[in-house]
């Protein structure tokens, strides 16, 4: 199928003269092998003389996803620009439709830390993201409790659906997400887009520019905040607490504090912060159900059991009236 892509190519005016330039070859970016056939994604760079030049994409059996990846992708580079990968447009090969995207120069913050994970590096390069993550806070949009609320309460639901807790969990689930409902009920509510994928590989650097990559499970969504919790548990290149020494006192963006501090030794027992690790677990574990295939499905519901019961015995030190040491 590649190559077939490769060839038709070359015949329309735009890209054939990028790719009849030189000898061209490809590089697959991911296969999707840990997902089911319905959801299974095909991403490979077009290379000119081993230089990369696009970026295709393309879903195994649904034309649907593609085509609402590349709308959703179209709407946040029109509002942001700055920062976000172009989608260039949705092209028919055969029975196929395939997402052509412009390349992106540079180096993943994944790469970054693995080339360099000396402390100036580090500092120069969470600077930088940060910097660029405060830019996308600048398009938040105003929103309400009840619409945060009723966000939240889907998520919960499909995850009861996904994961099917029994009564313990599911009691210790309604404690954290009311508690986190009562502490945004005295703050400001926003919501904007992310990409739902806030992780080292999927943000670029070049010559001090962040552009963001991936935009698979991108959404408008109140949670937003949510993205470093992605990011910290997915940043698996340095230590996290080596992050908080060198970075943590450097910015007053609370949720990055919060969940730096519970990717890290530094994690402290907070009844707030049990309520965002929680709600991160959740809509990871969604995110994570929703593709992978069945023989990874029951790894991935002991994977949350564990750890549900964990965060029960940290609520339990919080909370002396809790008597019963774990779900059992």
């Amino acid at each position: 199928m590649i190559q077939k892509i490769l060839n038709k190519l070359q015949h329309y005016a735009k890209y054939g003269s990028l790719i009849n330039s030189g000898n061209v070859s490809y590089i697959m970016i991911s296969s999707g092998s840990y997902r089911t056939y319905e959801k299974g994604r095909i991403v490979f760079l077009i290379l000119a003389e081993e230089i990369p030049i696009l970026v295709v994409k393309f879903y195994k059996s649904s034309d649907e996803l593609l085509l609402n990846e590349f709308e959703t992708q179209k709407t946040i580079y029109e509002k942001y620009a700055t920062g976000i990968s172009k989608p260039m447009e949705i092209l028919q090969i055969e029975d196929r439709k395939i997402m052509i995207e412009e390349f992106i120069p540079g180096k993943s913050i994944a790469r970054h830390f693995s080339d360099d994970p000396s402390k100036w590096s580090i500092q120069n390069i969470m600077k930088q993201t940060l910097d660029f993550y405060h830019n996308l806070n600048n398009n938040v949009e105003p929103s309400t409790l009840d619409k945060l609320e009723n966000e939240v309460n889907l998520l919960v639901e499909q995850f009861i659906k996904l994961y099917a807790p029994d009564s313990k969990e599911i009691a210790f689930i309604q404690d954290l997400v009311s508690s986190f409902l009562q502490n945004f009920s005295s703050r400001e509510i926003y919501r904007r887009f992310t990409n739902g994928d806030f992780i080292p590989k999927n943000l670029i650097i070049n010559h001090d520019k962040v552009t963001m990559i991936d935009y698979e499970f991108a959404e408008i969504t109140h949670l937003y905040f949510l993205d470093w919790f992605r990011f910290f548990n997915y940043q698996q290149f340095i230590p996290n607490d080596l992050v908080y020494d060198l970075v943590y006192f450097q910015t007053e963006d609370e949720f990055f504090k919060t969940s730096l501090r519970e990717f890290s030794s530094y994690r402290i027992n907070n009844k707030f912060d049990l309520s965002l690790r929680l709600l991160f677990e959740i809509k990871n574990c969604v995110m994570v159900m929703n593709v992978i295939s069945h023989s990874l499905y029951s790894v991935e519901k002991k994977r949350v059991k564990k750890l549900l019961s964990e965060m029960y015995i940290r609520l339990r030190d919080l909370d002396p009236a809790i008597t019963v040491k774990k779900f059992e």
